[in-house]
Parts: structure tokens; C-alpha cells; sequence
């Protein structure tokens, strides 16, 4: 499935759901639109997501349905990869720049992991990403899970971790290079993470690949 391209780089807007409110979509399912976010010197390429129920667009950060191709140097992941739904990543400096350019502004990072076509949710309330001179580090001040099947493990643990990449080494783990061993980038703790839906096999909380049928984390902005 591939998403509906929206616009054209010259009719950048500053945000998804700029393009709600004026009115260009109708219904619901994947876009690909270029925004231009205030931090950004140029327009941006993004995968989006419109929903018709709720009158508002989300901006796809990963979306996953298979092993393979996720394990990507710090540059590729900076800049993001992908132009479909099946394999997606949006780039750190993208996400970075959308989080960041008004502080007015607060966001959600919600992630839908699909397990035998039951449905886990994880929120990451107020989410923000750092700058690349602080390795993207991600934080956020709450998080919750919700979930159709039986879970005892909710922790979230990469909360306050700096993003690493094989060739690019921020975990807190003075024994290994997580995303080298796991294989993907990742805000990976001093453990290597739970949550790692990079990796080239990959898990999200006491669940793996063997399972997870798909994977797809969103940004929404909440107020």
C-alpha cells in the first residue's frame, strides 16, 4: 500500500494537520506531504496519517511490517529512509525539528504493535527528541500501555536514552555497542532495551518478532 503524495515542495505547510484544517482531506489513510516545521531551513518529506473520526493527521516516525532493513548508519537515520508503509523511518533530525519548533506545542509518541492481530498500545506523554549535538536524546514525562492481550511488562524503558546507531555508540552499557549487537538504531539504555522495534530481530516489550505482526509509532500533537 502506498501512501497519496499531497503536495508539491513549494506549497509546504508548516504541519500536518495544517492541511486538515484547510480542508484537503476528506478521507482517511496515509499521505505524503512536505512540511516545512519553523526550525527547518528547507521543506521536508513526511509520511502522515489522517484521521477522518477524530478530524486530525498524524506524522508517521517508524513504520515496520518485516525483519530487515533497519539496520542503517547515523546519517540515514538522521535524514530518514523509506517511502512506503512497510518499511519507514522519518529521520531524527526531522522528528528533532517537528517536536521543537514551538514550545507551545506539546506531542504524543504512540506506538501500535500488532500480535496475532490482538493490539498493545504504548504512550509516551510530552514527548521530545534533543538536538543532534545532544545524540537526539529522547524524553518524555509519562508513559502508559493498553492492551487486548495479557502483559505484565509495561515498562518503557528508554526514557532519557540517547539514540545509537552501529557506528554511532550512546547507550550507557560500557560492555557493548547495543545497536552493533541488536542491529538497528535505537534509544537504547545500559541493557540494550526491551523496546527495540529496530532491531533485525525485533521486540517491543516481552514480545518479539516470532509474534509481532506489525509496528507502527506516530507522533500526535495533543494540544
Amino acid at each position: 500500500m502506498e501512501p497519496l503524495r499531497v503536495n508539491e515542495e513549494q506549497n509546504a505547510s508548516e504541519e500536518c494537520d495544517d492541511y486538515v484544517r484547510a480542508g484537503t482531506f476528506s478521507t482517511a489513510g496515509y499521505r505524503t506531504v512536505f512540511i516545512k516545521p519553523r526550525l527547518s531551513p528547507s521543506s521536508v518529506s513526511v509520511l502522515c496519517y489522517f484521521f477522518e473520526y477524530a478530524r486530525t493527521c498524524a506524522t508517521i516516525v517508524l513504520s515496520r511490517y518485516s525483519n530487515g532493513g533497519f539496520n542503517r548508519s547515523w546519517v540515514e537515520y538522521k535524514y530518514g529512509f523509506g517511502t512506503g508503509v512497510r518499511s519507514y523511518w522519518l529521520g531524527n533530525e526531522n522528528l528533532y525539528m517537528i517536536v521543537n519548533s514551538n514550545p507551545e506545542k506539546h506531542f504524543m509518541l504512540k506506538i501500535d504493535v500488532i500480535i496475532e492481530d490482538k493490539l498493545l498500545q504504548s504512550f509516551c506523554e510530552h514527548f521530545r527528541v534533543a538536538n543532534e549535538s545532544n545524540k537526539y536524546k529522547a524524553s518524555f514525562k509519562a508513559s502508559w500501555v493498553l492492551s487486548q492481550i495479557n502483559t505484565t511488562d509495561r515498562d518503557l524503558d528508554f526514557n532519557g536514552s540517547y539514540f545509537s546507531t552501529f557506528d554511532e555508540d550512546n547507550d550507557n552499557s560500557d560492555e557493548q555497542n547495543c545497536a552493533s549487537l541488536i542491529g538497528g538504531g535505537w534509544w537504547y539504555n545500559n541493557k540494550c532495551s526491551k523496546t527495540r522495534p529496530t532491531g533485525e530481530s525485533f521486540t517491543w516489550l516481552n514480545y518479539t518478532d516470532l509474534l509481532i505482526n506489525y509496528i507502527i509509532m506516530i507522533l500526535i500533537q495533543i494540544d
